[in-house]
């Protein structure tokens, strides 16, 4: 990189106001045949990147292309919540990207806790952009991790092939943001995402007659840190089918939720403790590299660790 792009980095102002931060991204309008859809989602609209954000996914780009393949992505085991996560080391990054990552980092830990869901569009658009965004995710979360001390560490965990719907959940990693970017979705259109604020999901229980012990459980899972991982417990309270409220909050979930197919390059952030995110099921042959996910805190919700 060369110094006129660092001091780019260094003084380049966000291009959005600062009582709100969308750390690397920027507004932008929504593509043509999803006006609305920002409206729709309660304090939510669509983000690209910046200049900036653009000019270093090129550069990343660039090295994808020069290097022939893609550079080494390790597995890095120990984390409590989720036993693999890809990783780039710094000693993998060549020196002109390393400011650019930096850069990177600190606007991912000064973006502001949306409170609705930040729609991104154009995050890449070819093949080439798409290994590129997947090498730079894997490189800032090393320094994030790097930077984050003892507090949660951010992961860029694997994906799977299944093509099974999944209900609307909260992953509930100890990382409370949650990136998604979607590479290879399926072209029929199937396997749409779901959406639900906490909100839509607190009236939903309460429409469904749910017994007030399993409310505040419910609602204890979604405050929890991740130092005690409630997943699966979370899953039990709202899908058992033997719960006798079963039949009328899968009717509430589904009236409520907010479906959504998302194309190459488009994606999503949102805080998992106030979102339920799923998948509707996907009718075609799915790949392990449908989508690429970053969970990671900001500066707002870095807490240090009591060990």
């Amino acid at each position: 990189m060369s110094s006129a792009t660092t001091r780019e980095f260094a003084t380049s102002p966000d291009c959005v106001k600062p009582t709100f931060s969308l750390g690397p991204f920027c507004r932008t309008d929504a593509p043509h045949d999803r006006r609305g859809t920002g409206r729709r989602l309660r304090d939510s609209h669509w983000v690209t990147w910046t200049t900036n954000g653009r000019d270093l996914l090129a550069e990343w780009t660039e090295l994808s292309r020069a290097v022939g393949h893609e550079l080494p992505v390790l597995c890095v085991r120990g984390i409590t919540d989720e036993p693999i996560t890809y990783t780039l080391p710094e000693r993998a990054v060549p020196r002109r990207l390393r400011p650019g990552l930096k850069w990177l980092a600190a606007r991912l830990r000064g973006l502001s806790t949306p409170k609705g869901v930040i729609l991104l569009r154009d995050l890449f658009r070819t093949d080439a952009e798409g290994r590129g965004l997947r090498l730079l995710f894997a490189a800032v979360r090393q320094q994030l991790a790097r930077e984050a001390g003892r507090a949660p560490m951010p992961m860029f965990p694997p994906t799977s092939r299944s093509t099974l719907a999944f209900e609307l959940h909260a992953d509930l990693w100890a990382p409370e943001l949650l990136l998604n970017v979607y590479v290879r979705p399926a072209q029929d259109r199937s396997g749409q995402s779901l959406l639900l604020s906490v909100v839509e999901l607190k009236l939903a229980l309460e429409r469904s007659a749910v017994p007030i012990e399993v409310k505040r459980e419910v609602q204890s899972c979604l405050a929890s840190s991740g130092a005690e991982f409630r997943f699966e417990r979370l899953r039990q309270l709202l899908y058992a089918p033997d719960n006798p409220w079963h039949r009328r909050l899968e009717s509430e979930l589904r009236r409520r939720r907010w479906a959504f197919w998302f194309d190459r390059g488009e994606g999503y952030l949102l805080h998992d403790r106030r979102w339920l995110h799923g998948r509707e099921a996907i009718r075609v042959r799915s790949s392990s590299r449908r989508f690429f996910r970053l969970v990671f805190n900001n500066r707002d919700l870095t807490k240090p660790s009591s060990a």
